[in-house]
This record gives C-alpha cells, structure tokens and sequence, in this order.
C-alpha cells in the first residue's frame, strides 16, 4: 500500500489532498501544525472527527517529529521545509506563487489561491455568513476550487512528476505553462459545498474568529 505523508493537513488544500488521497487506497499521514490558540485546536479536532476511525488516517501534530520513513512522498508548503529538509523521500512542494522561496531540486506545483470548506475565514466570508448568503462572497477570482486542486495533484503525483514544476491555472504564468484541472466545479456548485460547510461549522465564521 503506498503511503503518502501530507505537511499541513490543517490547510484547506492540505485536508482535501488528505481525502483524496484515502478515496484511491493510499495511507496517509496527515501532520497537523500544533494548534496556537483554542480556536485553532478546535477546528483541528472538527476536521479530525469528519474523518472518524479510517484505518487509512494517521494523522499527527508538527511538533511531535512524525518519522516519515515509511512514505513514499511528502507534499507541503514551502514553510515545513526547514523542519523536513533531511528527510529522504521525494517531497512536492506547494507554493502559492513565485514569491514563495521554493528548492529547484524538488517537485513545485504553484497552486495560486484556493478556496473550500476549512479555509481559513477572512471579511468576505463572515460577512457572506451575516448576510445570510445573499450574494458571491467574494469581490475577486477565488482561485481553484480545494477539492478540484486536490484532484489534480494526486493525478500528477501518480504520474511520477518528481523534479518538475508545475502551475496550476490562477497564477500569473503564460497560459502556455497551465496545468490543466483534472476536474473543474462550477464555481455555483462549489459555493453550494462551502455554503453548507459554513452553515455546518459556524464557529468558524464568526467575526471572534478574526481576532
């Protein structure tokens, strides 16, 4: 069974990967930050309890040193890569754009913004959630839908894509370099799913969770 280790699974994208992963039979680790605030903790524990006992579900805390021997690759954001650097094992990096600091000798997919259940909550959406849904949250193109850049990074991980860089579509690279989505949500459909999420976990979405 191939395992895959997942730096951030606390992150909206780094969650998604984490249930993708399990819906093709891979065993995942999932390392969690270590929560900094009682907000935060519960969130973790929201999304932990979402996936309930799946022996396919492994997940632990940053700070604890989880030994990563066992994988067979490591996704995360370029801020884990101090802490993971020695680890021998391929690691893909996620990179919201070219300004992020990311090492050539690895695997970078450019995600550019995304969006979806467990982001963490900004002035639109908890005024979207005030409002009572009336209208698009969002004053801007809210970048790839999670579950669709999900998809799309555990299909180019099954391609072997190790030492390759990658944008998906939200960056400001030439069309020409876009990896295209294996799967696009219309953005109506999608605000459908973060709707009902929001409406499901409320506390995240309060004006408190600002602060």
């Amino acid at each position: 069974m191939k395992q895959a280790a997942v730096l951030g699974a606390h992150t909206c994208l780094g969650f998604a990967l984490c249930k993708e992963w399990m819906e093709r039979g891979y065993s995942v680790l999932a390392v969690f930050e270590a929560p900094s605030n009682p907000f935060e903790e519960r969130r973790q524990e929201e999304m932990m309890m979402t996936v309930g006992r799946n022996a396919l579900f492994h997940p632990a805390r940053g700070n604890e040193e989880p030994d990563l021997a066992g994988c067979d690759f490591a996704v995360c954001g370029t801020g884990w890569l101090e802490n993971f650097q020695a680890q021998d094992l391929p690691q893909i990096l996620l990179a919201a754009d070219e300004t992020q600091n990311a090492d050539s000798g690895k695997t970078i997919i450019y995600t550019g913004p995304v969006y979806g259940p467990w982001q963490y909550p900004g002035e639109e959406l908890i005024n979207w959630a005030k409002t009572g849904f009336a209208a698009v949250p969002f004053r801007d193109d809210p970048g790839v839908f999670a579950e669709d850049a999900a998809k799309t990074i555990a299909d180019l991980t099954d391609s072997k894509p190790f030492g390759k860089t990658y944008y998906l579509p939200g960056n400001a690279a030439g069309g020409e370099q876009l990896t295209p989505l294996s799967r696009k949500t219309p953005i109506a459909q999608a605000l459908k799913e973060l709707k009902l999420h929001m409406e499901q976990y409320p506390f995240l979405y309060d004006s408190s969770a600002l602060v």
